[in-house]
């Protein structure tokens, strides 16, 4: 599935760590790496020995050197063996990384929250945003490398969000990690404390009986799809019931997991987990990796 794998890079130690993880994955099976930099360049620049450089020289120059870091990666230790191809693109960082996965046909980005400027640079909300809302391909966002053994999968019982299961299946296989797939249910959560007290003012015990059978509509729901999944790695299913971004956040938390795969939307449409919704919400506040994949279903 990943066949062409695209990794922006800008200078920085911090985007070169997106780049551990993708070399990772692509020696596993093979796939080809495309490292892409952005060349931005302002009307004219003035060096130390105060001579002006205008903007086709400035361009050039930084072209230039741009090139030379990607090479120097694509020659290194680190990539070899891997097919590797640059690109150097003048133009605003996420309009070149958008232009480019898309010229390459890539099958995936794993790109950082942001690069050498610090949080501005790359916070979410700007390049990583960017690309986030625009991207046709799954994107894999780090804040830094990390060992990937235990993949979470949320699922809302929508075709929409059942997209994610071909990536993190293709991901997890490829680094040799274990699936959870992850049922919550947020009818009960949707009720005040004072509704729950009716409910069982009316038939006691009754909110209990609803969450027993939230939990078990959940678990016969994972358990179908775990047994359809053709999949090399193991496969765990966990059911909860409460706020959505909440739950996968704590899950992802005490459940030591290393990246969280979600489509961008569910049973709802875009409205549903669009950014705004469940997905920014762990997007935003997760510590755990983050591999986002934008559904192609109708909404």
């Amino acid at each position: 599935m990943f066949e062409r794998i695209l990794v922006p890079l800008d200078g920085s130690k911090l985007a070169e760590e997106a780049l551990r993880l993708a070399v990772r994955m692509a020696r596993v099976a093979s796939s080809e790496l495309v490292l892409t930099r952005a060349v931005e360049v302002e009307m004219m620049v003035m060096p130390a020995e105060f001579e002006i450089i205008y903007h086709e020289q400035a361009e050039t120059v930084r072209q230039r050197d741009a090139r030379a870091y990607l090479q120097a990666i694509q020659t290194s230790e680190m990539c070899k063996d891997i097919p590797t191809q640059i690109v150097t693109q003048a133009g605003n960082p996420a309009a070149v990384i958008l232009d480019t996965a898309a010229e390459k046909a890539c099958d995936l980005i794993v790109m950082t929250t942001h690069g050498y400027r610090g949080l501005t640079r790359w916070l979410l909300g700007n390049v990583t945003e960017r690309v986030l809302r625009n991207a046709s391909c799954p994107v894999l966002v780090l804040r830094k490398d990390r060992l990937i053994q235990h993949i979470l999968v949320p699922l809302d019982g929508s075709a929409h969000a059942e997209t994610a299961l071909a990536p993190a299946i293709e991901v997890a296989e490829r680094l040799n990690a274990t699936l959870t797939l992850l049922r919550v249910n947020d009818s009960l959560s949707r009720l005040d404390h004072s509704s729950l007290t009716a409910l069982d003012q009316y038939q006691p015990g009754m909110a209990e009986e609803m969450r027993v059978a939230y939990a078990q509509q959940g678990e016969e729901y994972l358990a179908a799809i775990r047994a359809r999944l053709d999949t090399l790695v193991p496969v765990n299913i966990l059911t909860t019931v409460g706020k959505p971004a909440e739950n996968i956040l704590d899950v992802a938390k005490y459940e030591e997991c290393d990246l969280i795969v979600m489509s961008t939307h569910g049973r709802s449409g875009m409205r549903r987990w669009v950014y705004g919704s469940v997905t920014e919400k762990v997007l935003h506040s997760a510590d755990t990796p983050l591999l986002i994949v934008r559904s192609k279903l109708g909404s």
